[in-house]
Formats: structure tokens, sequence, C-alpha cells
């Protein structure tokens, strides 16, 4: 299974689609609880042209005994306009030292993988957020 089969199967973008409808009424709880501490799992990152770029963080996957990050743009989009092009894997060099390194993944393969890993987690996580949602 490719990364663009992932976002195509509709079981996936279902699942998607109600954790943002139960995330949006409960980031607003979230808000009003918010202390000061701040959660940073932002990245600066330079592209090609020398443009700085945000992302979030929104897991670690160890693949093949190396770990990798998987990122999305932290800039707002509209949902509709997501897509899997939005989704950035780098491996983490280093991940033990005080300023780990990121490189890009240049082997299709690995990204593929890390990917599908990553989905089948996530999905497997927002099924499970999404029983203890309707359980309360």
């Amino acid at each position: 299974m490719g990364i663009d089969s992932i976002f195509q199967n509709e079981e996936f973008m279902d699942i998607m689609k109600k954790a943002a409808e139960v995330m949006d009424s409960k980031w607003a709880e979230f808000e009003e609880d918010e202390t000061d501490e701040e959660l940073d799992n932002t990245l600066e990152l330079i592209d090609d042209e020398g443009n700085t770029v945000f992302f979030e963080m929104i897991d670690i996957v160890d693949y093949q005994e190396e770990e990798y990050v998987v990122l999305i743009p932290s800039e707002e989009k509209e949902e509709e306009e997501k897509s899997v092009d939005d989704f950035l894997v780098l491996k983490v060099e280093n991940p033990d030292s005080d300023e780990p390194e990121f490189v890009s993944v240049e082997d299709e393969a690995i990204e593929n993988a890390v990917m599908e890993l990553f989905a089948k987690r996530f999905s497997e996580s927002l099924k499970s957020f999404l029983e203890e949602e309707e359980n309360n």
C-alpha cells in the first residue's frame, strides 16, 4: 500500500473526519484548561528556496532500527485542502543528543513504509479515542 492509497482508504478518512469533529469540540475545552506551560512540537525548517517553513511534529516512528518524524505544515489549512503531499518524513540523526539532526529521506520505499506505519497507528489510536468518547 502506497502513501496515496492510505489517504484514499474510505475507512481511514471516515475515522479522520470523525476525529476532527470530536477534536474541534475538545479543543475549546483544552484552551480553557490550558496552563502557561506550552507544548512545543514545532520545527523550523528551511526549504530549497531559503524560505522558513514551520512544521508540527505529529509522530515519531521507529522503522528498521532508525527513528523518523512525521511532520505536517503548521499553517492553518482547510480540511479539504489537506493532502498526502502536506506530510513530510525526516530521518532523525543522533536522536539521543541534545540537538538531533533531521535529514531528508531519499528512499521513497522507506518514506512509504514509515507513512504506512504512522497511518496504521494513528488510525488505531483514533478508533480507540472515538470509542472512548462514545462511551462517555
